[in-house]
């Protein structure tokens, strides 16, 4: 049957549509990216980010997936990320956090008795920390 419809050309602009959409969310966290490099140079450690709603030359995309795309990745790279409006993201470096890779690479680590492990007065553990040392 030519010219008809069928359900693999369906799912092929599906695949086509969710593939550009993750080029365009890629390209906005590189654009978070260099944002964050170039606050990082003036010794500025907390940003907004805003997502614009339309990018050119690329499809409609939602901007609440877009968020939580890169909030999920900037997480991962140990920034805390959280989306504060519509398009609005605040992405804050000043706290040291763990990355995935950090606290993968802990859990690895020997574990060490609890008479063993010296004691120490006055010196605050964050709490993820906290976790992984009790």
């Amino acid at each position: 049957m030519t010219g008809g419809l069928t359900v693999a050309d369906l799912l092929d602009e599906q695949a086509a549509r969710s593939s550009m959409n993750r080029q365009t969310y890629k390209h906005l966290l590189q654009c978070c990216h260099d944002q964050i490099r170039q606050r990082a140079a003036y010794n500025v450690k907390i940003m907004e980010f805003r997502i614009p709603p339309v990018v050119p030359g690329r499809p409609p995309f939602k901007q609440e997936r877009a968020a939580r795309y890169i909030c999920d990745k900037l997480r991962h790279g140990g920034f805390q990320a959280d989306a504060i409006g519509p398009g609005v993201l605040l992405v804050d470096w000043s706290r040291s956090r763990p990355t995935a890779v950090q606290v993968a690479e802990s859990l690895r680590a020997p574990a060490v008795s609890a008479s063993a492990r010296p004691r120490r007065r006055g010196l605050r553990v964050p709490s993820p920390l906290r976790r992984l040392l009790s």
